[in-house]
């Protein structure tokens, strides 16, 4: 799914030590968020808790939003993560924390822009 984003994973190496999923944006749009829907046929890999990073132009990343999704496990519907609109060349969405497994496992992911 997501065939029109360029998505890539790290499983927690040295520079980024949890999953995260890293997307690249549109820098011309300011990104408002992003939406993830996890898997709906098992709830192996169902992320816990979220960061969403965006990377600035010059180079840095800074963190955009944090937070827990709530209730996804007994409820695994669309979860969004709003943020302050920046514009951003790419977004890293860190998941400190999932319910089992060593990878994220997700239906569809989106960015949101204003």
């Amino acid at each position: 799914k997501c065939s029109h984003y360029n998505i890539w994973f790290n499983n927690g190496g040295l520079s980024y030590p949890v999953e995260s999923m890293f997307m690249n944006t549109d820098p011309t749009r300011a990104t408002r968020g992003m939406r993830f829907l996890p898997a709906q046929d098992t709830k192996e890999g169902m992320p816990l808790d979220y960061e969403l990073w965006g990377h600035s132009p010059d180079g840095d990343w800074f963190r955009m939003a944090a937070g827990e999704f709530s209730n996804i496990v007994n409820n695994p519907v669309w979860q969004t993560v709003p943020c302050t609109p920046e514009k951003v060349d790419m977004v890293r969405l860190d998941f400190p924390r999932v319910t089992s497994g060593t990878r994220v496992r997700y239906e569809d992911v989106e960015v949101l822009y204003e």
